[in-house]
């Protein structure tokens, strides 16, 4: 039951209430297949080096990992290539 006089239920005007699963798309959250264990395996180096550059980049050479809700960290299944600067 909403109360339409409440302020606590009431949006501001123009802006409609969104849910935190509206923002998921599938698609793009199923690329992220890798622990971070996999993806330093497949990059050829430890998971440490992996960990260790995330804690102070917050990303592997430009790659970024989704935080799930047990804080654990999903990669995508892809080679971090150094790119090639002019």
């Amino acid at each position: 039951m909403v109360q339409l006089n409440n302020p606590a239920f009431s949006t501001p005007q123009g802006l409609s209430s969104i849910r935190p699963t509206d923002c998921l798309d599938l698609d793009a959250v199923s690329r992220f297949t890798d622990d971070t264990d996999q993806f330093a395996e497949l990059n050829g180096v430890k998971a440490q080096s992996v960990r260790k550059r995330y804690a102070q980049t917050g990303s592997y050479f430009g790659i970024r990992p989704l935080k799930l809700a047990n804080r654990r960290l999903k990669w995508p299944h892809v080679f971090a290539a150094q790119s090639e600067a002019a």
